[in-house]
């Protein structure tokens, strides 16, 4: 598993010698390496798949955590979801309650708060339109384990809070 780090590419053609000389598959960490290109050929395209986080240090960094595989392989056997489903609501709180009181749960990510508001890290600063999304994000359930019904229900519900 190369990391393509600091945005360069490591010397596939060396990495993959050593892969077909031991019968492995080369799956890449291309985080900080999208963009960067090994003999005209972009990192995440070696191998059989790579992986990309979305940490907000990576070159497609986000806030939170996250990440995605990529491959071109038709075959992969697995297919993955997300848990949950985030919205940005008006009246979070008191939406958020009114779900509990129907038997929905809920998250407020981050305990409500944006990476620069986490005092350990030592920014000092001020995002007032990112401060105010997090008083309004909401993280509803989504996962294998919900029916179509399921759904329907929290869609109802959530429609319902508003007067649609």
């Amino acid at each position: 598993m190369p990391t393509q780090l600091n945005g360069r590419t490591c010397d596939m053609d060396a990495l993959q010698a050593i892969a077909d000389r031991h019968g492995l598959l080369i799956i890449e960490d291309a985080a900080q390496g999208l963009g960067s290109q090994f003999k005209g050929r972009q990192a995440g395209t070696f191998g059989i798949a790579s992986a990309i986080s979305f940490y907000p240090a990576k070159t497609l960094g986000c806030l939170g955590d996250g990440g995605a595989v990529l491959t071109n392989d038709d075959d992969p056997d697995h297919f993955d979801v997300y848990q949950n489903y985030e919205i940005e609501a008006e009246q979070r709180d008191e939406l958020r309650a009114f779900l509990k009181e129907k038997g929905i749960g809920t998250i407020i990510q981050w305990g409500g708060k944006a990476v620069h508001q986490f005092e350990k890290l030592g920014f000092k600063v001020s995002l007032p339109f990112v401060e105010k999304m997090f008083t309004r994000c909401l993280m509803l359930p989504m996962n294998r384990s919900l029916t179509g019904e399921d759904v329907t229900y929290v869609c109802q519900r959530v429609r319902e809070f508003y007067g649609y």
